[in-house]
């Protein structure tokens, strides 16, 4: 399975991921965020960072640089 087939497979949880981080306030994104990177296995880190920036970008939580 190509890492694009396992974006399109979780497409509709990450979408969901997206409106949940769109209620949290900054702080607390970034807590989660901190949190999810500990908990996540070494194998999938790649994978979750690129999840992070989509949901960064969508969420309105990106930050300007």
């Amino acid at each position: 399975m190509s890492e694009r087939d396992l974006y399109l497979m979780f497409l509709p949880q990450i979408a969901e991921l997206i409106v949940d981080c769109q209620r949290m306030t900054p702080e607390g994104y970034e807590q989660w965020k901190q949190e999810t990177r500990e908990s996540i296995p070494n194998e999938a880190v790649d994978f979750m960072e690129k999840v992070f920036v989509v949901v960064d970008r969508y969420s309105g939580h990106q930050i300007s640089a």
